[in-house]
């Protein structure tokens, strides 16, 4: 706890040295905890309306608008929405076709998101395997070319 006492000590020390006026640092850690966590509450939330979206869409729409946004895909799993969320979302697609549609367009998308039944992310990370397979076999191709 001293360590970052002083660590806090030569903050205020440098900034009053500056003139910056006095600040109480415990408020803005407070503050920037809040705007963290309303910040993460409003990614998870624009991530479960897109899948919402994706899930309304029947399959050809769906893989069309996938396929022009490719890099959708990676924002599902660079900002997850909870497990939780993802498990009450999949359930409220009661539809086997529109959840049939999903792991077929979107295999990449579903394999990243926790709370999705296992047979449904071992489809998305089956796709990611094949996907990466392929790949490997035309760049040998080329190479051998």
């Amino acid at each position: 706890m001293r360590r970052s006492t002083n660590a806090a000590d030569a903050i205020r020390s440098a900034s009053t040295n500056i003139g910056v006026p006095a600040v109480n640092w415990t408020t803005l850690g407070v503050l920037g905890t809040l705007a963290t966590n309303l910040a993460n509450s409003a990614v998870q939330r624009a991530t479960l309306t897109a899948l919402a979206d994706l899930a309304s869409r029947d399959p050809a729409e769906l893989r069309a608008f996938l396929d022009e946004h490719p890099a959708l895909a990676s924002q599902f799993s660079k900002y997850p929405p909870a497990p939780e969320s993802v498990s009450e979302w999949w359930a409220s697609v009661n539809d086997p076709a529109a959840q049939q549609a999903l792991v077929s367009a979107a295999p990449v998308i579903l394999g990243s998101l926790g709370g999705l039944p296992p047979l449904v992310r071992v489809a998305g990370a089956s796709s990611r395997v094949e996907n990466q397979s392929a790949l490997r076999d035309i760049l040998l191709a080329v190479k051998a070319g």
